[in-house]
């Protein structure tokens, strides 16, 4: 079984012509879809408060050597 992507999605493809075996692996492909799906909505919060912890550990304080060459360069 070969592994494929199609519209971003990963979708298995056989080999053959079997119509039933199309049938089965199109049904087997949306099943995983939905899966996906539904484990991206369900950690969807996790991943926005990870993201927002983050942007609450951004230190804002400038070094002291950064501010000196600053006011050396611009003559302040």
């Amino acid at each position: 079984m070969l592994y494929h992507l199609h519209a971003g999605i990963p979708s298995k493809t056989i080999g053959g012509s079997g119509g039933n075996a199309s049938a089965k692996l199109q049904a087997e492909t949306q099943q995983e879809i939905q899966t996906m799906q539904a484990m991206f909505h369900k950690n969807a919060q996790k991943a926005v408060d990870v993201l927002l912890s983050k942007c609450c550990e951004v230190s804002l304080e400038v070094p002291t050597a950064r501010v000196r060459s600053t006011q050396k360069l611009y003559g302040k």
